[in-house]
C-alpha cells in the first residue's frame, strides 16, 4: 500500500492510471462517495504494489516490519446505523469499541449520552465496552471521595456490564482528570470486582494531569490498560495540530518510562478543529470529511507540517483547519513498534475515515478479545 499525495490537476482517472487500479477500488478504499471530489494535497491510501519512493506518495511498510499484533480500540457517540457501518467496514480491525459514553450521576447511577439501543445492535460482536463519564466536577468529586458512593457506582458498573453482556470497562479522562491518589483507589476498588471475573479495565488519562507523577506507574500497574491522550488537550488559544507528532512522543516516551509498554495504548484523535477567523479563539470539532470539502469550497489547498506531522487548510479571511489525514495517522502509529505499544485507541468523532481500517490492517495484525 501507499499514501499518494493528491496534485493540482489530478482526477480518479490519471490516479489510477498512475497505479494501475480501477477508480472503484481507490473510491472505496477511501470512501470518496458517489460524486467524489478532490482536493490538492488532500491524502489517499492507495492498495498498490508499487515498489519505487516517489516525490507524491509514500510507501507503507509491510505488516512484517511491526511487532504483531497489537490492539485497536475506538470511542465515539454512534448512532445504531453509524455503529453498524463501523463495524462492517473496520473489518476485524476492532479489539474494543465504546459506541456510547455513560454518564455518572449523583445517585451512582448511569446514565447514557446517546442511544443505549446501539449496544444490542452490535453486542454480538463481543467487542463493546461500557464507557463511564462525568462532565460535573462536583458530582465527581462526591462520589471519589466517598467511599460508600464509590461502592455503589462499582456495583452498578457491574450491573451494566453483566446485564449487558459487555467485554470490559473504560473509564474516561473526565474521571481521571481528578485527583491522581483518589483516580488510583478507585482504580483499586474497581479491579478488586471486575479483575477476579476477566473483564478488562482500560483507564484514559489526560497528560495535563499525570505526566511526571509517581501516581502514572502507580495506576499503570493496577489497571489493564492505559490511554495516553496525547492530543486535543482543550486550550485552543491559536490554530495549531491537535497532535504534534513531538509532544505525543515525548509523552509517549515519559509513560513508557513508568508503564510496562504492553499496557500503554496511544490516544489518537480521528477529527480535526477549525478556528474561525478574526476570532481565532473558538476552535469547533470538525469531521475528515468536512474539512475537505470546506477546501473543496473555496478551492483551497490542504497542506502538511513536516514537523508537526499534521493536516491543515487555510481559507482567507474565514478559517484555519487542523485535522488529521492518513499521512499523520500512519506517522502517529510508528511510535507503536518503537515503543513496543499494546495499541491504539482512537476518538472517532464522526465515523467517516475508511481509509484508517485498511492503513491499520495494512501495517498490523489486529489482536481479538
Amino acid at each position: 500500500m501507499i499514501i499518494y499525495v493528491v496534485k493540482s490537476g489530478d482526477s480518479l482517472y490519471t490516479i489510477s492510471e498512475k497505479f494501475g487500479m480501477t477508480t472503484g477500488k481507490i473510491t472505496a478504499v477511501n470512501g470518496l462517495g458517489t460524486h467524489p471530489y478532490l482536493v490538492a494535497g488532500q491524502a489517499l491510501l492507495i492498495p498498490s504494489h508499487i515498489t519505487e519512493q516517489g516525490n507524491d506518495h509514500i510507501i507503507l511498510l509491510p505488516k512484517e516490519t511491526y511487532h504483531a499484533p497489537i490492539s485497536v480500540y475506538a470511542e465515539a457517540v454512534l448512532s445504531t446505523f453509524s455503529a453498524e457501518n463501523l463495524v462492517r467496514e473496520a473489518g476485524g480491525c476492532l479489539t474494543g469499541l465504546a459506541p456510547i459514553g455513560f454518564e455518572v450521576k449523583a445517585d451512582c447511577n448511569l446514565v447514557p449520552v446517546g442511544d443505549e439501543e446501539v449496544i444490542s445492535k452490535i453486542r454480538e460482536e463481543n467487542i463493546v465496552f461500557l464507557h463511564i463519564m462525568c462532565k460535573d466536577t462536583s458530582v465527581l468529586s462526591d462520589v471519589l471521595t466517598d467511599e460508600d458512593k464509590q461502592w455503589a457506582l462499582i456495583q452498578n458498573i457491574l450491573k451494566f456490564i453483566m446485564e449487558r453482556g459487555l467485554r470490559g470497562l473504560k473509564i474516561d479522562s473526565s474521571i481521571t482528570c481528578f485527583a491522581p491518589p483518589v483516580v488510583v483507589r478507585f482504580a483499586r476498588n474497581i479491579m478488586k470486582v471486575l479483575q477476579p471475573l476477566k473483564i478488562p479495565v482500560i483507564a484514559e488519562l489526560e497528560p495535563v494531569f499525570w505526566h511526571g507523577t509517581y501516581s502514572l506507574a502507580t495506576i499503570g500497574n493496577v489497571v489493564d490498560m492505559i490511554i495516553i491522550k496525547a492530543y486535543d488537550l482543550k486550550h485552543h488559544p491559536t490554530p495549531n495540530a491537535l497532535a504534534p507528532l513531538d509532544f505525543s512522543e515525548e509523552i509517549i516516551s515519559d509513560a513508557a518510562s513508568m508503564i510496562p509498554t504492553h499496557k500503554l495504548l496511544l490516544g489518537l484523535p480521528v477529527y480535526g478543529r477549525c478556528w474561525q477567523i478574526p476570532d481565532g479563539k473558538h476552535a469547533a470539532i470538525i469531521s475528515i470529511n468536512a474539512a475537505l470539502a470546506a477546501a473543496a469550497r473555496n478551492n483551497a489547498v490542504v497542506k502538511f507540517d513536516n514537523t508537526l506531522q499534521s493536516a491543515y487548510l487555510n481559507i482567507p479571511d474565514q478559517q484555519t483547519i487542523w485535522f488529521e489525514d492518513i499521512r499523520s495517522i500512519y506517522s502517529k502509529l510508528q511510535l507503536i513498534p518503537k515503543y513496543k505499544l499494546r495499541g491504539v485507541s482512537l476518538d472517532l468523532y464522526e465515523y467517516d475515515a475508511p481509509a484508517m481500517w485498511k492503513l491499520l490492517g495494512g501495517m498490523f495484525d489486529i489482536e481479538k478479545m
